[in-house]
């Protein structure tokens, strides 16, 4: 290969991989201390860090929540009865079902759920994982039905994803 192409084709490669590096945004919630959540999101989600500590990412018809709920009060406490104050909160029925689950590798448990409002029908995940006993992890997809399955392939590239700081 000539010089000038191999240099054109490092060149291409330089800027391929500095668009790559500032497409992804790193994230972190809580903002500080740990355990946290800490990764770099893939690009195309609209970000947004909210009042209650939450982080959100929102792409087409997916949205995706998480939070680090932390506090004495979580010591001893079942995570259904957790599960139902968090969708009670989001003004969600009780859920339907469970199964096991997990965040970043952790195990867990899922709790879904599902509501109609004008006429859409919204269906929750929520995962759980207890990290230690004054932490837990949430997790929350959140998609209407008949999400295009591209939205709900990029969620999942999302949730893939996501890792932990500061976990023993």
């Amino acid at each position: 290969m000539p010089f000038k192409a191999l240099i054109g084709c490092v060149a291409a490669l330089v800027l391929m991989l500095s668009t790559i590096a500032q497409a992804q945004q790193p994230v972190r919630i809580p903002q500080q201390g740990e355990p946290a959540y800490a990764f770099d999101a893939p690009p195309g989600w609209k970000i947004v860090y909210d009042e209650h500590h939450n982080l959100q990412f929102v792409k087409g018809g997916a949205f995706l929540q998480l939070s680090m709920a932390s506090g004495a009060a979580l010591a001893g406490l079942e995570m259904d009865s957790l599960a139902a104050q968090i969708l009670k909160a989001a003004a969600f029925p009780p859920f339907k079902s469970r199964q096991v689950g997990a965040i970043a590798g952790r195990p867990g448990r899922i709790y879904f759920a599902a509501k109609s409002q004008s006429g859409v029908t919204v269906e929750l995940s929520l995962t759980l994982v207890r990290l230690d006993d004054t932490h837990v992890a949430t997790l929350t997809r959140v998609t209407r039905v008949g999400v295009p399955a591209a939205d709900l392939a990029s969620l999942e590239e999302l949730v893939a994803q996501v890792r932990f700081v500061g976990v023993k």
